[in-house]
């Protein structure tokens, strides 16, 4: 049976090179450790599920599709700094979509905490799903809205450049200091 998680805490650890995550339920919680390619794999899982489940991206014009992912994403990571309460952005597109990211070959870690081999990330009923497998199985997952979505890719962006991981294919995620939304300001 897998934990059902309702919150991830992530840290980077320096002397593994990994993130360790540890997923909570209200009366559980299970560790693990992520290398940095199934860490690059799954934030590009979600940037693609995120692109294809949005009306807005869907209606922009190709050249224009990742400035508009941008805006909807600048605008969702900074929730986790708002006021309990705020607004936030709507759920994802309800037609289901799927992504998994696999590590073939993976060796299980010394450490405690298990090393993630495989994450299945769906978008399903409005909401992004990401299913967490260790060597021996689904071990546990979480739902997610759109913003919690860009929230937690917002996390991962920031502990993977902590990290000094080079992840060149979400640069354009660096591009966020260039606009300013002005405040009061929602894009969709």
């Amino acid at each position: 049976m897998s934990l059902l998680a309702t919150a991830i805490d992530m840290r980077f650890v320096p002397e593994e090179d990994r993130l360790a995550l540890t997923l909570r339920s209200d009366t559980d919680s299970i560790d693990m450790q992520v290398t940095r390619r199934m860490t690059r794999a799954v934030m590009l899982a979600m940037v693609e599920l995120l692109m294809r489940s949005s009306r807005e991206v869907g209606a922009a014009p190709g050249e224009s599709r990742t400035d508009v992912l941008l805006f909807e994403h600048m605008e969702a990571a900074a929730g986790w700094q708002r006021i309990e309460g705020s607004t936030q952005p709507g759920g994802l597109a309800d037609h289901a979509a799927t992504a998994t990211v696999e590590t073939a070959g993976v060796r299980q870690s010394a450490a405690v905490a298990a090393l993630l081999t495989k994450t299945d990330v769906t978008v399903r009923q409005g909401n992004m799903q990401l299913h967490f497998h260790d060597r021996d199985g689904l071990q546990a997952e979480i739902e997610l809205p759109r913003d919690k979505a860009h929230q937690l890719l917002s996390i991962l962006r920031e502990k993977s450049v902590q990290a000094q991981w080079d992840i060149h294919e979400l640069s354009w995620m660096d591009r966020r200091s260039h606009f300013v939304i002005p405040e009061g300001v929602r894009l969709s």
